[in-house]
C-alpha cells in the first residue's frame, strides 16, 4: 500500500527532481547536465520553487516522485506581478506507477493555490492536447514567419530557401525606428515601465531586466519601437549563430504590435549591419496579415521553404510548435505570447 501526495517542491527535493528528469524525461537533459539552468527557470528569488510534484509514499517510509509539473509566473522575474499570469513547462508523469488523473491533479493544484488569471502552454504534445481541449483550453498552433535578407538571395545556409521565393514588393515605411533601451536614462525606463504595465500580458521594466538584460547565458538584445518618436512597443531578440552565419530570433513584444506592418526597412537595417540571412518570430497573437505585408514569410505559403526553430542542436526541418491557453478572467490577460514566455527559449 502507499499514499500519493500532490505538493509544492522544496529546497531539499531538487536533486530528486533532476534525477527524475534524466531518468523519467530526458537522459542528459540541460537540467541535468547544468543543475543550475534547472535552479534558475524554476526558483523565484523568494526561494519558492515553481514545480508541483506527485510524491508516492510506501507503508516503510520511503517516498518516490511519480509526477512532476513545472511553470513559470511572470512574478519569476518581478515580484509584483506575482501569478497571475503562468506558463506551463515540463510536465511528466510515470505511467507506468501512476494511477489516472494525476497529471490533472497537480495542474488543478497551480490553479487551487495561486488563482491565476490566465495558463497558457507552449510546446504541447500531442498527448496532452486533448486533456487541455476537454479542460476548455484554447489550442492552436504558434506562427512562425521569417524576414529573408537579400543580400544572402541564392546563398541561405541556415533557412533553406527555393529560388525567387524572395521577391517582394513591400513598402520601407519609416515612421518606425528602433531605439537602444539606455537603462541609465530614467526618464525613458519611466515610459517603458508604464507601456510594459499597460501591455497584455502585463510586465515591466524590472522583468525586461530579470529576464533579458542579465540573464546568465544568453545575450539578448533589447529595443525601444517608436513610431513617429513614440514609444509604442519593446522589441527582444537574440542572434544564433551556426557554422559562421546569423539568425535573429525575435523572442518578445511588450506593448503594441500594429507597427509590424511598417517594419520592413528597421529590420532591414538591422539584418545587414548584424549580417544576419533573416529575420524570425514565432508567436501566438501576432498578425500574420501584417507580418506578410511587410516581407515576412510561411513556410505554409511556400513548397520547400524551411525556418528551423531547433538551433541546440541544429535541425534543418520546419517544426510546428502548439499551445493551449486558458483565461479565468473576463479581461484580456494575454492577447499576445511568444517564444520565451514559457520555456521555449533557454539553454539545450
Amino acid at each position: 500500500m502507499s499514499r500519493i501526495n500532490i505538493r509544492f517542491a522544496e529546497e531539499s527535493d531538487q536533486l530528486r527532481l533532476i534525477k527524475f528528469i534524466n531518468d523519467y524525461w530526458k537522459k542528459d537533459h540541460i537540467f541535468v547536465k547544468d543543475p543550475n539552468v534547472f535552479s534558475w527557470q524554476y526558483r523565484n528569488k523568494d526561494g519558492r520553487w515553481n514545480i508541483v510534484l506527485a510524491e508516492n509514499t510506501y507503508n516503510n517510509g520511503e517516498k518516490s516522485i511519480i509526477g512532476i509539473l513545472g511553470f513559470i509566473p511572470l512574478g519569476r522575474y518581478d515580484e509584483n506581478l506575482g501569478d497571475d499570469c503562468i506558463f506551463l513547462a515540463v510536465w511528466k508523469v510515470r505511467e507506468d506507477v501512476c494511477p489516472p488523473g494525476i497529471g490533472l491533479q497537480m495542474l488543478k493544484k497551480i490553479k487551487k493555490t495561486l488563482s491565476p488569471s490566465f495558463i497558457g502552454a507552449i510546446g504541447i504534445s500531442d498527448i496532452v492536447k486533448p486533456i487541455y481541449q476537454a479542460l476548455g483550453y484554447q489550442t492552436g498552433k504558434l506562427d512562425q514567419l521569417a524576414l529573408l535578407n537579400p543580400c544572402f538571395q541564392g546563398d541561405y545556409k541556415i533557412a533553406k530557401v527555393p529560388n525567387k521565393i524572395y521577391e517582394s514588393n513591400s513598402i520601407c515605411d519609416s515612421s518606425v525606428s528602433l531605439l537602444e533601451l539606455d537603462v541609465k536614462d530614467k526618464k525613458l525606463l519611466k515610459k517603458v515601465n508604464t507601456l510594459a504595465d499597460s501591455s497584455s500580458p502585463t510586465k515591466s521594466f524590472s522583468y525586461i531586466k530579470n529576464r533579458y538584460l542579465e540573464h546568465p547565458w544568453y545575450s539578448y538584445e533589447v529595443r525601444c519601437v517608436l513610431v513617429n518618436e513614440t514609444l509604442t512597443a519593446i522589441l527582444v531578440w537574440r542572434v544564433v549563430e551556426l557554422d559562421g552565419r546569423r539568425v535573429i530570433r525575435i523572442v518578445d513584444i511588450i506593448g503594441g504590435r500594429d507597427w509590424l506592418d511598417s517594419s520592413r526597412l528597421v529590420f532591414l537595417e538591422e539584418m545587414t549591419s548584424t549580417e544576419a540571412e533573416y529575420v524570425d518570430i514565432m508567436a501566438s497573437g501576432v498578425n500574420v496579415t501584417a507580418l506578410k505585408k511587410t516581407g515576412f514569410v510561411s513556410a505554409q505559403d511556400y513548397e520547400n521553404l524551411v525556418i528551423p526553430n531547433y538551433f541546440s542542436p541544429y535541425v534543418e526541418k520546419n517544426i510546428e510548435v502548439y499551445f493551449a491557453c486558458n483565461s479565468f478572467s473576463s479581461s484580456d490577460i494575454c492577447s499576445a505570447f511568444f517564444r520565451a514566455d514559457s520555456d521555449q527559449d533557454r539553454p539545450n
